[in-house]
């Protein structure tokens, strides 16, 4: 995992029972460090605890912010990955109760915050953070995450022991990625929902994910029980509870704030512009904030997928604040980084637009940044997934009788697509009853994804299920039910994840403004009729910021997510993909189809087939151990 942290290493080993520790250096710490053993010696020091960290620097960047960290008395030792945003303000709380501190880094804030407040202190950290901290009073390990999830924290039993670590990779190399199985279930659901984490599992057996929004202590046998200490909110307001302008004053307050904090940093931070609401939205309030902002995009010319003309037109915007770069990745670029990039990161993914963002990541961390504001979450927040959200807003209002209101939302719908005999409207009427004849004609869905789908495909798909394994069940059908889901199990655990393993490739921390816990908490108790209203998706984000940005962003019709132009590319490059990911020895393909069918899928379903390369590229690379060329 040196990777992740390029900066320095440190290693702390404690033997609880004699109540004694030593904490080692390596040839990949900071040189400016005094005062440690080498770490040669470290087989030879009895120890039941081992503590390791690599450190990326954004915090107090000189050797005082070393990791593992021992607070001065040496009752509590920590190693964290992530950031605590206010540990300006907990600092200041906590030298008004006493506490005296040696270093600049937000590390130290979370070690006495620790002390002061025990467990209960992560309710007061706004940021991330996946957290090992040994309490020698205890002698007693805790292991804890944030949230919403964005740090991660994989862990597995080997043995009597429990091990942890920040990717896969670190856990499977306790004993070589051969001796654990592949998960079928994770195969399974990858290639059914084209998202990966769900539940927590990964494609190794015997490696989970610790959940987000929970601490645990460590038993002496490696057993331990989370304890959950935040939940995204369950209830919302009704529309007469408050109105749209005080929400929308709140909301622009919490992000102005969200966006303030995460500018935060003793080293440069860049902004991430996609040209559509979120990522522009962040660009408007850092830049009104103050800051001038280098913001980076990406084109894709003579593509529908080019966003880039939405993203020079919030540059044009704030012209005199914004420095802009655009970035042209080639098409056969990540063909040609395949082989490491596969490896990098360990699990197959839903796009290859995931490679086209660590270029961008690479190129600003190349030209000085080490952090970086970006507008994932918006979507999950406030409901900007039209294909998830807009029929279930409809049947919400059909059981609440509101027809009224259903018709004028349902008419209304801003990403409506005109000329097409109505064939947009039935497709939406389609939807709304399609729940209700699954319950009553078991056999309608299976009609409906025929016609509408194209399961005709399924006959010569090259996917192998395996016997007895069956995918999750889908998310709730309901919207607030959805919504909940989607900022949990169902996307957000692997959008967090992915992007992790992708950005921290580079290295290159992400700050997320709209996962920001109090945006998410006022997101989640707002009306529904806040988030879809007048056939617009988000818009009550629209509304708080209408004045900020130009008209044609955000009030902008279709917006169609992180470009790529999948379909073509796949088309493009299909004898130079198929060449790759052969020969292949896996269970889960059968080669013959893949190679019969490419043409089909790619015109029907380019996503299931590209998920498909996927899982054979995973494969090869990183079961088999055969190089991707």
């Amino acid at each position: 995992m040196g990777h992740r942290g390029p900066d320095d290493e440190g290693i702390s080993l404690i033997d609880p029972d004699r109540n004694v520790h030593q904490d080692l250096l390596t040839e990949n710490s900071d040189r400016r460090l005094a005062g440690y053993r080498r770490s040669g010696e470290a087989r030879t020091i009895p120890h039941r605890i081992g503590i390791g960290h690599r450190r990326f620097s954004l915090v107090d960047t000189s050797p005082a912010g070393h990791q593992p960290f021992w607070c001065p008395e040496g009752r509590v030792c920590v190693a964290f990955n992530g950031e605590i945003y206010n540990y300006v303000e907990l600092r200041e709380e906590l030298q008004h109760k006493g506490f005296t501190f040696h270093t600049a880094s937000d590390t130290e804030v979370l070690a006495m915050a620790y002390l002061a407040w025990g467990v209960s202190c992560f309710e007061r950290f706004n940021g991330f953070w996946a957290l090992a901290l040994y309490d020698q009073e205890r002698r007693q390990m805790l292991l804890a995450r944030d949230r919403i999830g964005k740090a991660p924290l994989y862990v597995t039993r080997d043995d009597d022991r429990l091990c942890w670590a920040s990717e896969v990779k670190g856990l499977l190399a306790l004993r070589g990625s051969s001796e654990y199985s592949v998960n079928e279930q994770a195969v399974v659901n990858f290639v059914k929902w084209h998202v990966r984490d769900l539940f927590h599992e990964t494609f190794y057996d015997g490696i989970t994910s610790f959940p987000n929004a929970a601490y645990a202590w460590v038993e002496a046998d490696g057993s331990y029980e989370p304890v959950k200490y935040w939940d995204v909110p369950s209830r919302r307001l009704r529309a007469g509870d408050i109105s749209p302008r005080e929400a929308r004053a709140t909301l622009r307050e919490l992000l102005g704030d969200a966006v303030r904090l995460r500018m935060r940093a003793d080293v440069p931070v860049s902004v991430q512009l996609s040209g559509g609401v979120d990522s522009s939205t962040l660009l408007a309030l850092a830049a009104n904030g103050g800051s001038r902002i280098h913001a980076y995009t990406v084109a894709f010319p003579g593509s529908e997928a080019n966003e880039e003309p939405f993203a020079r037109q919030v540059v044009d915007h704030y012209r005199g604040l914004v420095d802009y770069s655009v970035i042209e990745v080639p098409p056969d670029d990540l063909l040609e980084h395949a082989d490491s990039y596969i490896q990098l990161m360990g699990e197959p993914f839903h796009s290859p637009n995931q490679f086209t963002n660590h270029q961008v990541w690479s190129t600003m961390a190349r030209q000085g940044f080490r952090a970086n504001l970006y507008g994932a979450g918006g979507d999950e927040v406030f409901a900007g997934y039209s294909s998830d959200y807009f029929v279930p807003y409809l049947r919400h209002l059909l059981r609440q009788g509101r027809s009224a209101r259903f018709l004028r939302e349902f008419f209304l719908f801003s990403e409506h697509r005109p000329g097409q005999m109505g064939a947009d409207y039935f497709h939406r009427a389609s939807e709304l009853v399609r729940p209700a004849a699954a319950s009553l004609l078991p056999w309608a869905p299976r009609v409906y994804h025929h016609l509408v789908r194209g399961e005709s495909q399924r006959g010569w798909d090259p996917f192998l299920t395996p016997s007895g394994v069956s995918a999750h069940p889908g998310p709730a059908n309901d919207l607030h039910g959805r919504m909940n889901d989607n900022m949990s199990h169902w996307l957000m655990n692997y959008w967090l994840r992915i992007d992790n393993q992708n950005s921290m490739g580079v290295p290159l921390e992400l700050r997320l403004p709209f996962l920001d816990y109090r945006v998410v908490e006022f997101g989640f108790t707002m009306p529904m009729e806040f988030l879809i209203r007048d056939g617009w998706m988000k818009w009550l984000l629209r509304c708080a910021m209408e004045d900020l940005l130009p008209r044609d962003v955000i009030w902008r019709k279709r917006k169609v997510g992180f470009p790529f132009p999948l379909k073509q590319w796949l088309g493009q490059f299909k004898g130079r993909i198929l060449a790759m990911v052969q020969p292949l020895d896996s269970p889960f393909l059968d080669m013959k189809k893949l190679d019969s069918g490419y043409d089909a899928m790619r015109e029907q379903d380019p996503t299931h087939l590209w998920c498909l390369i996927s899982l054979a590229m995973w494969w090869k690379r990183c079961v088999q151990g055969d190089r991707l060329s």
